[in-house]
């Protein structure tokens, strides 16, 4: 990929922003998007079929370039309605005047448990209590008129699990 300096930045996931990319340097490193709990930032690893989430503050282990504003594009074809189905994790969830992302957080006893963070809020208001979740989405960026597409994300066979 390449990208304008200007639209990046390094460094650990203390620094990250929410709706950041952050994309590896070192094949040690992973891709993280970045929403918010209750308040704080937390970062969900993209790369693992968990998707697991780590709060930024504690990320000081964790670096990359960090790709700011990015926006969120999701493939209608693959609306889960919550009424009769849950959403794997990974899926983004559109409800009331937000877009969730469904991950794990690992909790002090080294459990996972379920944890949806905002990636985007003040959204057209769905209706009550209606939730559509999404197993395929995309992480973009508009260069003028043209999108990039940076990160793919598709969890359409975990539905079958």
């Amino acid at each position: 990929m390449m990208i304008e300096p200007s639209a990046i930045v390094y460094g650990s996931l203390k620094i990250a922003e929410r709706l950041s990319l952050i994309i590896p340097v070192g094949s040690a490193e992973g891709t993280f998007i970045v929403g918010e709990k209750d308040g704080a930032l937390a970062a969900c690893f993209l790369d693992a079929n968990d998707f697991g989430v780590i709060p930024t503050e504690k990320g000081e282990n964790w670096s990359g370039l960090h790709i700011r504003g990015v926006s969120i594009e999701v493939d209608t074809a693959s609306a889960i309605d919550e009424m009769y189905h849950t959403p794997p994790r990974g899926a983004v969830i559109r409800a009331a005047d937000k877009l969730f992302l469904r991950g794990v957080i690992q909790t002090p006893n080294s459990f996972k448990e379920p944890y949806t963070m905002v990636l985007l809020d003040g959204l057209p208001v769905s209706g009550e209590g209606t939730k559509l979740g999404f197993a395929k989405w995309s992480i973009v960026r508009w260069v003028g008129n043209e999108k990039e597409i940076l990160f793919e994300v598709d969890v359409t066979p975990a539905l079958s699990s």
